[in-house]
């Protein structure tokens, strides 16, 4: 199957999920082959989740220079991609039924790519058109809230689990990304950071 016709079905499911439409799994090829072929999609993720943190970068990311912090985010989103979906198949396994994974790392690949453009549309536009910090503050809150209901949305959908066991694997995800980003984030060289 060709790229285009991967990502026509997988980001239509996608748009499916993001109306928290679980017939959006229907579009989905739930092989192992449309697992691996659904890592394309980074090719679109990475570039757009590289401008997010940009535009997110604390005082210290700024100073340490654009291409170090590029440099080791790139690392950190692979990491973080390849920890978590690792940590959610051992769990699977252990409970016996790990055979919906590829369907979830079909799902969980295409779903980023709207996933990450909201949040990259919403932060972005907010401060382009120059909001007031707070409304951006709550802009970026509500994006990034919804991201959260969308990313529990495509797993319990893709999984077939629990709304629980679906937010048990989101926390997991929040968890293994934090510590992923604090060891990133020691390894940046250090800069000076402007006073003010």
């Amino acid at each position: 199957m060709s790229f285009a016709r991967d990502a026509a079905y997988g980001l239509h499911a996608a748009l499916r999920f993001a109306r928290f439409d679980a017939s959006g799994a229907a579009s989905l090829d739930p092989s192992a082959g449309a697992a691996w072929r659904s890592f394309q999609a980074l090719w679109v993720v990475l570039p757009a989740y590289l401008v997010l943190a940009s535009l997110v970068r604390t005082p210290e990311e700024q100073a340490a220079g654009l291409l170090p912090f590029l440099l080791l985010t790139s690392i950190a989103f692979v990491a973080k991609l390849a920890g978590i979906l690792l940590l959610i198949w051992q769990v699977m396994a252990m409970q016996g039924d790990d055979s919906r994974m590829p369907a979830f790392i079909t799902a969980g690949n295409w779903s980023s790519v709207v996933q990450v453009g909201v949040l990259v549309l919403t932060v972005g536009l907010s401060g382009l058109v120059g909001l007031p910090v707070p409304m951006q503050q709550v802009i970026g809150l509500v994006a990034s809230v919804w991201a959260l209901a969308y990313g529990w949305f495509v797993t319990r959908t893709s999984l077939a689990v629990s709304g629980l066991a679906a937010a048990g694997f989101v926390l997991l995800d929040l968890f293994v990304g934090a510590i992923v980003d604090s060891v990133a984030r020691g390894m940046l060289p250090m800069g000076t950071v402007a006073a003010g």
